[in-house]
C-alpha cells in the first residue's frame, strides 16, 4: 500500500503518525495474544468479517455492548478481566512515554513513541500473560471445586459414569483438585483414595488440548494413583503405576508451570521409601525440594524424617522434626503437625530419652482430641502405654497396651497389633508370665496369617512365637523385633536378622 504524504509540518523521515486505538479496542489484542487465538478464530466465533475484528482492534470501529459481550463469552473472560487488561494497557503506555519521551519535547521522539507503543502491544500477551495466567488458574479452580461439590454427593458408583458422559467434567484443574482429595482421604482410607486417584485418571484422559499437555496431566494423576496403590499395601501395582506416570510426565510439557512437580517427586520419594530404597527416596527428596516453591516444605521434611528414622538414624531424625515442626500451623495443618509430634516422640524413646519424650506428650494429647480420628487417638494411646513402660509406670502401661493391643486386632491392622503386643510383651517378660507371652505370640501368627501380612514379616513373626515356646525371649530380642515392625510395615523386602543372642538358653529372660 503507497505511504500517504505526510502533513506539511511534519518531517518526511518521520514514522507517520496514527491516532493510538482507545484501551478497550487494544484489550481484544492482547486477550488474543495471551490466549493465544487468531483474529480468524475471532471472526469465526462472531460471524463477521476479517475486516469487522480488524476495524475492532484499530479503534476504527465503534465497540457495541453486545458485541463486547460476545467477545467476552469467546474469551471465557469476565468484566473485570477485560477492565484490568484495558488498564494493562493504560498502564503500557504510560511507561514506553516515559521511557521514550524526549525531555525537550521533540516531535520526532513523541511520534517513535507511538510506533513503540503498537508494537508492544501487538505482541502484549508476554506482559500481561502473568496476570491473565494467574486469573484464570483461579477461575478453573473455582469452576473444579464446584463440580467436585456434584461429585461428592453421589455414591462413588455413579462417579464414573457421570465423568465419562458429562464433557463439563473435562477439566485440568477438576485433575488436580481430584488428585489433592485423594491424598487427603489416604489417611484414613485407601480404598477411598484409590476410587479418586482412577477418577482424576479417567478425567485427565480426556481433558482437551494439546497432546503434550495432556501427557503430563496423566502423568501427575497416575502419580497419585500408584500413591494409592501404596497405601493399599499393593507395592507392585504401585511401582508399575509410577513407572507409567513417569513417562507420561517427561513425555509432557506444562507451558504455565500449574502442575506440582515436587509433589510428583515427593510421591515418588515415598514409594521409593517402602520399598526399602531410602538412599534413593533421600536423593528424590532433595530433587522435591529444589523443585519446591514452597507448598511442599513441610510434608518432604517430615518424609526426610520417617527415611532417617527407618535407616535407624534417630539423632537425624530428631533434628528434622525439630526444626520442622514448629514451623507447621496447628490451625491450617493440624494433621501435619501431629505426624511431626508423633515422629518425633516416638524416635525420642528409641534414644530412651522418656523424660523429653514425656514433656511433648499433651501437645500431642490437645492435637489428637482436636482431630477426633479413632485411629489417631489409639497411636496416641499406644505411644502413651510405650511411654509409660519406659517411666516404669507398669501397671498403667500394661492397662494401656492391652486395650490398644485389642482395638488395633480388632481393626485387622497387623503391624499396629504387632508393635502393642511386642511393646505388652516386655512387661510379661519382665514379671516372668512365659504363658501369658506365648499365648500372645500365638494370637499374633493367627492374625498374620489371617491378614495375608507379607512373608518376611510373618517369618518375624514365627521366630517370636518359636522364641516364646522356647521360653528364650529376651527383652533385648523383643526390642530389635520392635524396631524391625516399624521398618517392616514400610519396607515389606526387609528380613528380620537374628542375632546369636536372641537364642539363649531357656528361661532367661
Amino acid at each position: 500500500m503507497p505511504r500517504r504524504n505526510p502533513p506539511k509540518d511534519q518531517d518526511p523521515a518521520a514514522p507517520e503518525r496514527r491516532t493510538l486505538p482507545p484501551p478497550s479496542a487494544s484489550a481484544i489484542t492482547v486477550l488474543r495474544a495471551v490466549f493465544d487465538l487468531s483474529q480468524k478464530e475471532l471472526t469465526d466465533d462472531l460471524g463477521v468479517t476479517q475486516g469487522v475484528v480488524s476495524g475492532l482492534e484499530a479503534g476504527r470501529r465503534p465497540l457495541m455492548p453486545a458485541r463486547k459481550e460476545a467477545i467476552l463469552r469467546f474469551f471465557s473472560a469476565t468484566p473485570e478481566i477485560y477492565a484490568e487488561t484495558e488498564a494493562f494497557v493504560l498502564s503500557v503506555r504510560a511507561r514506553v512515554r516515559a521511557l521514550c519521551e524526549a525531555p525537550n519535547g521533540d516531535q520526532l521522539a513523541r511520534l517513535r513513541t507511538e510506533a513503540v507503543i503498537r508494537k508492544i502491544e501487538a505482541a502484549a500477551g508476554s506482559f500481561a500473560r502473568l496476570f491473565i495466567t494467574e486469573v484464570d488458574l483461579e477461575t478453573a479452580r473455582l469452576e473444579a471445586a464446584r463440580l467436585w461439590d456434584e461429585l461428592e454427593r453421589l455414591p462413588p458408583e455413579r462417579r464414573r459414569p457421570m465423568v465419562k458422559k458429562g464433557t463439563r467434567y473435562r477439566k485440568w484443574a477438576l485433575v488436580e483438585l481430584l488428585c489433592q482429595k485423594s491424598l487427603d482421604v489416604a489417611g484414613d482410607s485407601a480404598a477411598d483414595a484409590m476410587e479418586i486417584a482412577n477418577l482424576a485418571v479417567l478425567v485427565a484422559d480426556h481433558v482437551p488440548g494439546l497432546p503434550a499437555w495432556r501427557f503430563r496431566l496423566q502423568g501427575y494423576a497416575r502419580a497419585h494413583l500408584a500413591n494409592a496403590w501404596r497405601v493399599h499395601g499393593k507395592l507392585p501395582e504401585a511401582e508399575q503405576e509410577f513407572a507409567r506416570a513417569k513417562k507420561l510426565w517427561a513425555d509432557g510439557v506444562d507451558e504455565r508451570n500449574v502442575l506440582n512437580e515436587a509433589r510428583v517427586l515427593h510421591l515418588e520419594a515415598s514409594l521409593l521409601i517402602e520399598t526399602g530404597q531410602t538412599c534413593e527416596a533421600l536423593h528424590v527428596l532433595g530433587l522435591a525440594q529444589a523443585a519446591d516453591t514452597g507448598t511442599e516444605k513441610n510434608k518432604l521434611d517430615l518424609t526426610r524424617a520417617r527415611a532417617q528414622a527407618l535407616r535407624e538414624d534417630y539423632p537425624g531424625a530428631i533434628e528434622t522434626l525439630s526444626i520442622v515442626a514448629p514451623l507447621i500451623s496447628e490451625e491450617h495443618e493440624p494433621r501435619l503437625l501431629w505426624i511431626a509430634q508423633f515422629y518425633l516422640v516416638g524416635c525420642l524413646l528409641h534414644l530412651e530419652q522418656s523424660d523429653n519424650a514425656q514433656r511433648l506428650l499433651p501437645a500431642l494429647h490437645r492435637l489428637t482430641r482436636r482431630l477426633g480420628q479413632r485411629l489417631d487417638g489409639l497411636r496416641y494411646r499406644w505411644l502413651e502405654g510405650r511411654l509409660a513402660n519406659a517411666l516404669g509406670q507398669k501397671e498403667r502401661a500394661l492397662v494401656l497396651l492391652s486395650q490398644v493391643r485389642d482395638e488395633f486386632a480388632e481393626l485387622g491392622l497387623p503391624f499396629d497389633t504387632a508393635l502393642a503386643t511386642l511393646e505388652l510383651t516386655t512387661l510379661f517378660l519382665e514379671q516372668g508370665r512365659s504363658g501369658d507371652v506365648l499365648r500372645l505370640a500365638r494370637q499374633l501368627e493367627q492374625i498374620f496369617r489371617a491378614q495375608g501380612a507379607h512373608q518376611k514379616a510373618l517369618e518375624a513373626v514365627l521366630t517370636y512365637r518359636k522364641a516364646a515356646e522356647q521360653q528364650a525371649l529376651t527383652v533385648r530380642m523383643v526390642r530389635r523385633l520392635i524396631t524391625y515392625f516399624e521398618r517392616a510395615r514400610y519396607i515389606p523386602s526387609l528380613r528380620y536378622e537374628a542375632e546369636e543372642q536372641d537364642s539363649p538358653s531357656p528361661g532367661r529372660a
